[in-house]
């Protein structure tokens, strides 16, 4: 099976940014796959019970009905992708920009239950899970200031980014405990980034690093099992 490698991030962070840089640095490495949902129109398209688990958990999480069915479609959809490509042999890293872990954290805010029972109903033995998570976070001003770049993001103002700032350490911090419990399930290794604007080239080089050294790790244990 490849090793699977999922990027987490608040937006304006610069997590698909990364995924495009990695994947402009690693387009012809033959050992890596990026792949995205676009893909499923040339694989399987239905899985009952992919589906199945994915109504269950949603379901579970209790998300409001404006919620519901977007969540329900965009995790079926990631749950399957993922399964696919759980028999390729032809790479040994599949990396995708979004996972379960960020679609966690993105329909938290549509919850009805506290974020330790969504956790709960999302993490567990029904849940396919990657191998690494690569976390990009980035500083308040930064984040501000690729938001205001993006065409259809609202006028944020900075003051009020700071004063946010408890729910932006709240959102990573919880992402960490939803890696900490899904490792119960799965050994799960974790890649932190602060991405900027000037340590683009430093971070492409250590997440390719950290790729390799976990490369090594799971092989290893592996071969001792």
């Amino acid at each position: 099976m490849p090793i699977f490698v999922e990027l987490v991030g608040n937006a304006g962070s610069g997590k698909s940014f990364i995924y495009n840089q990695l994947k402009k640095e690693l387009e012809y490495n033959s050992n890596v796959l990026f792949v995205d949902t676009s893909e499923l129109y040339y694989t399987r398209l239905f899985n009952f019970k992919i589906f199945f688990n994915s109504l269950l958990k949603i379901v579970c999480c209790s998300l409001i009905i404006k919620a519901f069915f977007k969540y329900l479609k965009q995790w079926y959809l990631k749950q399957l992708l993922m399964n696919n490509y759980r028999s390729c042999n032809k790479a040994t890293f599949v990396i995708i920009d979004e996972g379960p872990f960020q679609l966690v954290k993105s329909f938290m805010k549509f919850r009805k239950k506290s974020s330790d029972q969504v956790r709960n109903c999302g993490f567990n033995q029904g849940t396919i899970l990657p191998d690494a998570v690569i976390i990009v976070d980035a500083d308040l001003e930064t984040i501000y200031k690729r938001r205001q770049a993006r065409k259809n993001h609202p006028n944020i103002q900075v003051s009020k980014d700071v004063k946010n700032k408890k729910k932006k350490d709240d959102s990573l911090l919880r992402i960490k405990k939803d890696i900490e419990y899904a490792g119960k399930y799965k050994n799960i290794h974790v890649i932190e980034i602060k991405n900027t604007d000037h340590d683009l080239k430093s971070n492409i080089e250590f997440i390719v690093k950290e790729l390799t050294r976990i490369k090594y790790c799971i092989e290893g244990k592996n071969l001792s099992s």
